[in-house]
């Protein structure tokens, strides 16, 4: 049996983009979070953003003379030209792998034959002390990279609310996670658009809406049964232009979430990393 306990286990974040989803899972787990990567024997490193350095990473566990590894959080979807990228694919298949959800640990195996945990991204720092929703400025925000699927939609819920604030950021101007929570603050509904058709739910953009207070617009996902659990809490459409101000009901507050969702999900993401 393997001795755990020779194995040194911390956090990095290669890319500002997951530097709270870091700094959170640092937190839950009581594991170092490192500014700095200088791997030594026996490490094992959790790492965000991998994809951004899939040649850096391969070549450091090249060149050492020591035996060190990497967990890698998968972020992308499974059509995203990062699974283009031989050398993050040899990445995974040389390292530990926990994709964002249970749909892209299946795909993964299937297609690359690359075993893999499901890490969720769940937890975010909750906003109580927000702006009441009535008088937030924003009607609709969508934030996140320039797609033919996204301007689509968005152009749909344009023409059929003319009147209304719908305010689109494709340039990444909320990088930072105090700025954009500090935009959401301002945001009435956040709309859930994936980059790509036949996506995975991209909860974390779910999850980050609804800690801030928001209420949450998202096209329904490719596979239905993702969508179980998060019915009480996100209204789900064909396109944007379905959704009518009518059909919304109250719909449950992020503690709530947090109860039927989160301990489940936190405690699992507890329970992968510390059985390795």
């Amino acid at each position: 049996m393997t001795d755990k306990s020779k194995f040194n286990k911390y956090i990095i974040s290669l890319h500002p983009i997951f530097q709270e989803n870091a700094l959170i899972l640092s937190q839950r787990t009581g594991l170092e979070l490192k500014s700095t990567f200088d791997p030594k024997e026996n490490d094992l490193v959790i790492v965000f953003g991998g994809h951004d350095k899939s040649a850096e990473l391969l070549y450091l566990q090249k060149q050492k003379d020591f035996k060190f590894g990497y967990i890698i959080i998968a972020t992308e979807q499974m059509n995203s030209v990062v699974y283009d990228n031989k050398n993050y694919i040899t990445l995974l298949k040389k390292n530990l792998v926990f994709p964002f959800s249970f749909e892209i640990s299946k795909q993964l195996k299937l297609k690359y034959e690359i075993d893999s945990h499901s890490l969720y991204f769940f937890d975010f720092f909750n906003i109580e002390d927000t702006i009441d929703f009535n008088d937030r400025p924003i009607d609709f925000f969508f934030c996140g990279c320039k797609s033919d699927l996204r301007d689509k939609q968005i152009e749909l819920l344009r023409k059929k609310m003319p009147d209304k604030n719908i305010e689109v950021d494709y340039d990444y101007s909320y990088a930072t996670p105090l700025e954009l929570m500090k935009k959401l603050t301002q945001v009435k509904y956040v709309l859930n658009i994936p980059f790509y058709e036949n996506s995975s739910l991209e909860t974390h953009r779910i999850h980050r809406a609804l800690s801030a207070s928001c209420k949450v617009l998202s096209l329904k996902p490719y596979l239905k049964y993702e969508e179980e659990g998060y019915d009480e809490f996100v209204i789900f459409v064909d396109n944007l232009d379905d959704f009518e101000f009518g059909d919304v009901k109250e719909f449950n507050e992020w503690n709530l979430l947090m109860e039927k969702v989160g301990n489940k999900v936190l405690n699992h993401n507890l329970a992968t990393i510390q059985n390795l």
